[in-house]
């Protein structure tokens, strides 16, 4: 599965990029690089930047994502993708806290950022993989700015808009041309130091914190809905809720100084959410 080349940093771009065709400006993402593909027999491969998982090596931090994919993409539109543009590369960013706090009922498991086609070693157009990775199912990444005359555009004086996704400056944009050519600006004023604290309590008592009522009933609405009316089994309203603690709370639950691990958290989220599935089945009997 072909790798997501490095992306330059503004100043170091290649010169066409800012002095001929035009310019697509789109949201970089605080999350982890994840990509994946629709391979020959019909089974989805995930990997990240360097190494493409197999059979259940997926990484604890990755599982929401590829849950979310394997879940919620269009397996025959993609086919259908593949057939009429050749393979295809999904490349894209698994969402989960590392500094930015995003606003993590609105923010999916995965955002797709550009798509690569083999068999012309290059990218397709950002406009065309927009299309693309909407049409899958998926959520493509939020485009600030669309067909910008590259000879227009102010490098030195350009500001970082405001995220799609939170109440807050975007962790920077990069910067695209429908021949390949990418870039990246940085925020100046993102601090990195400024991400999660580590969680100081027991696994018990942070479930109790981050699993509120109001959170299992809208899984539990969501999921409903989504099965067409027939209410989630048990296990996969866990599931569902674990995912969104693991997403929120990734940063503060691996802190080195943190007093809980995953597989702690794992079995406390899954004690609350029981407890809170039988209070709300007495209520609704």
């Amino acid at each position: 599965m072909h790798q997501y080349p490095p992306i330059p940093a503004a100043a170091d771009a290649p010169d066409a990029l800012f002095s001929e065709g035009h310019l697509w400006l789109t949201e970089k993402l605080d999350g982890a690089h994840l990509r994946f593909t629709l391979q020959d027999t019909g089974v989805l491969a995930f990997g990240d930047r360097t190494q493409v998982w197999t059979g259940d090596g997926i990484p604890e931090q990755y599982r929401h994502a590829v849950r979310h994919v394997r879940e919620t993409v269009d397996r025959e539109a993609l086919r259908e993708a593949v057939d009429s543009a050749g393979d295809l590369v999904v490349f894209g960013a698994a969402m989960h806290r590392r500094t930015i706090d995003y606003d993590w009922d609105r923010v999916p498991s995965f955002v797709g950022f550009d798509l690569w086609r083999t068999d012309r070693d290059a990218f397709l157009p950002p406009d065309i993989a927009e299309k693309v990775v909407e049409g899958i199912g998926l959520t493509a990444v939020n485009t600030f700015d669309r067909e910008v005359p590259a000879k227009h555009f102010q490098l030195d004086s350009y500001e970082v808009p405001d995220s799609n996704w939170y109440d807050g400056p975007a962790a920077g944009v990069v910067v695209k041309n429908k021949r390949g050519l990418r870039a990246v600006i940085d925020l100046d004023r993102f601090d990195t130091e400024s991400g999660p604290r580590p969680v100081d309590a027991t696994p018990e008592e942070f479930a109790e914190r981050v699993v509120s009522e109001g959170t299992v009933r809208r899984v539990v609405r969501d999921l409903t809905e989504r099965g067409g009316g027939s209410p989630p089994k048990p296990e996969t309203v866990h599931q569902h809720v674990l995912d969104r603690v693991l997403r929120s709370e990734y940063g503060r639950i691996t802190h080195h100084e943190s007093t809980v691990d995953t597989p702690g958290v794992r079995s406390a989220v899954a004690g609350r959410v029981q407890t809170l599935l039988n209070r709300i089945d007495t209520e609704n009997p």
